[in-house]
C-alpha cells in the first residue's frame, strides 16, 4: 500500500530537534497525482529551517490522491541531526519516522513499502598500500598505509607520511576493524605468516589472520584475513603488524628474510556506537 494523501489537509513536514551547526539538511521527495482521469508525476526538493517545520509534500487538490514513492533527507551539517517525518491532518500532527543523522547520512523512506534506511559513510575509514614493504631483520613490522581511500577525521587521525602506521581513534566505543595482508615470499622453504590487530602495543585478541607459503618460486604468495569488534578509549592507536616464521621451527619473529607486505593489503574500521 503506498503512502497516500487523499485529503486538501494532509501533508509531510520535516522540522528538526535543534538549530543546526553549519548547514541545512536537504530534502527530496517524489510522488504522483491521480484524480481518475489523470496521472501525474511530481517532485519536490528544499531545505530545512532547523526547528520549524517545513513542507515536504503538500496536501493535494480536492478530489486527487497524491501517492508518494520515496522520500530523504540529507545531513549536509557538520553535526548530528535529529530529523522529525511528520504527516499533518487538520491540526493533528502524526510522526512517521524519528532519527539522528550524522553528517554525511541519508535517511531515505521508501512510501510503497514503508521500509527507511540511513545510507551512512559516517564513522568509516579505509586505508591501503601503494609500495611494498620489506620485512625487517626481525621479521615483525607495523604496516605504513600511504594511501587513504577514505576517512572519516571526525573518528579518525592519520597521516600517509608522519607514523603512517598509526590509526588514532578519536571517539571512545565499538569498532569493526577488518584487514588484509598480502605477502611475496622470497624464501626457498615453506614459510608461515600471521597478521594482527595491536592497540597501543598490545595485541587485540583474538584478531589474527594467518597463512602460508610453500616456496619463492612456486606458491609463493600468501594472504591473511581477520575481522573482530573491539572496544577503544578516544584516541587510542591502532596498528597491523605482520610476523613471519620459518615453518621449520622457531618463534613468531625469529625468522629473517626478505618476504613482502604487498599492495593487497587493507585496513577498514567502522565506528559501531558508544
Amino acid at each position: 500500500m503506498a503512502l497516500v494523501l487523499d485529503m486538501t489537509t494532509k501533508s509531510i513536514q520535516v522540522v528538526l530537534g535543534a538549530a543546526v551547526t553549519t548547514n541545512e539538511l536537504d530534502c527530496v521527495a517524489h510522488y504522483a497525482d491521480e484524480d481518475g482521469a489523470s496521472f501525474t508525476e511530481g517532485n519536490n526538493a528544499l531545505n530545512t529551517n532547523g526547528t520549524t517545520a517545513v513542507t515536504l509534500v503538500a496536501a493535494p487538490a480536492a478530489a486527487t490522491r497524491r501517492l508518494i514513492s520515496d522520500y530523504s533527507v540529507f545531513n549536509a551539517d557538520t553535526a548530528v541531526a535529529t530529523v522529525t517525518v511528520q504527516m499533518v491532518v487538520g491540526a493533528s500532527v502524526f510522526i512517521l519516522r524519528k532519527k539522528s543523522l550524522q553528517p554525511g547520512d541519508t535517511l531515505r523512506i521508501d512510501g510503497v513499502e514503508l521500509g527507511s534506511s540511513v545510507a551512512s559513510r559516517a564513522g568509516r575509514m579505509q586505508f591501503g598500500i601503494t609500495t611494498a614493504q620489506a620485512h625487517t631483520a626481525t621479521a615483525i613490522i607495523q604496516v605504513d598505509w600511504d594511501n587513504e581511500h577514505h576517512k572519516d577525521t571526525a573518528f579518525y587521525t592519520h597521516s600517509t607520511v608522519v607514523n603512517p602506521e598509526q590509526i588514532t581513534f578519536r571517539v571512545a566505543g565499538w569498532y569493526n576493524i577488518s584487514f588484509q595482508l598480502g605477502w611475496e615470499s622470497a624464501y626457498a622453504n615453506r614459510l608461515a605468516y600471521r597478521g594482527y590487530i595491536s592497540n597501543g602495543g598490545a595485541d587485540v585478541s583474538p584478531s589474527d589472520g594467518y597463512d602460508y607459503s610453500r616456496h619463492n618460486v612456486y606458491a609463493r604468495f600468501a594472504t591473511a584475513n581477520s575481522e573482530v569488534d573491539i572496544q577503544v578509549a578516544a584516541n587510542d592507536i591502532i596498528t597491523i603488524r605482520s610476523q613471519i616464521i620459518d615453518n621449520g621451527g622457531g618463534a613468531w619473529g625469529d625468522m629473517q628474510n626478505t618476504s613482502m607486505v604487498l599492495a593487497a593489503t587493507w585496513v577498514r574500521a567502522q565506528y559501531l556506537g558508544g
